[in-house]
């Protein structure tokens, strides 16, 4: 009788160390499944600012910038079309990161060539211009992202290549442009199939060929300009003066 009793013992005491593994066991599982969904919660809350960020730092790694956060048009999650502004610590000005959203997938781009390709453009542009007058040069990009056939690794050479750049381009000089030189400039950057608009400026203001920006020439300082004249090379890179 004692035998089976003691049987009986052993047998629940092997039930109880069962179950309590069982239970051990499932909240091991349950644990795992609460960390999981925390961190799956903690990327699904990332904000437009988190997301853009990171896109910058990864693309652009290589290029040893840092970037300030400025705002977004939405702040909180992305939308179809919300735009992020940063801020340049490499080049001191701003660029834009546009979101869209295809397929359900969201597609980050964004404007920072025009910092990078900056000082390889005006000096491509000097180049030619000095070759019949001297001048100085200032560029600015119209186009609001990079042809999709480039990437970030993309140089200035590679987007006049790709026949589809779009730029404007002042020519300051303290000497008056002649007919042609104006030809001979414009027929060179029409050759290498450059689009964009063109403007030749004389001036008697030493600053606006160094210090002032093409924002500051047209909306601050044109009483500066002596002479002015404006040419444009459209998709079929033909040269057409404008009034």
């Amino acid at each position: 009788m004692r035998c089976k009793i003691n049987e009986k013992r052993k047998i629940k005491k092997i039930e109880r160390g069962n179950l309590m593994q069982k239970k051990i066991f499932l909240s091991l599982i349950l644990i795992l499944f609460l960390i999981l969904g925390l961190t799956g919660c903690n990327n699904s809350k990332k904000t437009n600012k988190d997301l853009t960020l990171e896109y910058l730092n990864n693309l652009y790694s290589n290029y040893n910038d840092t970037f300030t956060y400025i705002n977004c048009s939405y702040d909180l999650f992305p939308g179809s079309n919300d735009k992020c502004y940063f801020k340049s610590k490499k080049y001191d000005k701003d660029i834009t990161v546009y979101i869209s959203k295809e397929n359900g997938t969201y597609i980050f781009e964004d404007n920072y060539f025009k910092l990078y390709m900056m000082d390889d453009a005006n000096k491509y542009f000097y180049d030619i211009s000095n070759k019949y007058i001297e001048s100085s040069v200032k560029v600015r990009f119209a186009n609001s992202l990079l042809p999709s056939n480039l990437n970030n690794n993309s140089s200035f050479s590679d987007l006049i290549n790709s026949g589809k750049s779009v730029i404007s381009v002042y020519f300051i000089s303290n000497s008056s442009f002649s007919q042609n030189q104006i030809n001979l400039i414009l027929n060179e950057i029409a050759s290498n199939q450059i689009m964009g608009t063109f403007k030749f400026i004389q001036t008697n203001d030493s600053k606006m060929l160094a210090e002032y920006s093409i924002s500051d020439i047209v909306n601050n300082y044109s009483k500066y300009v002596i002479l002015e004249k404006s040419y444009t090379i459209n998709s079929n890179f033909e040269i057409n003066e404008t009034s």
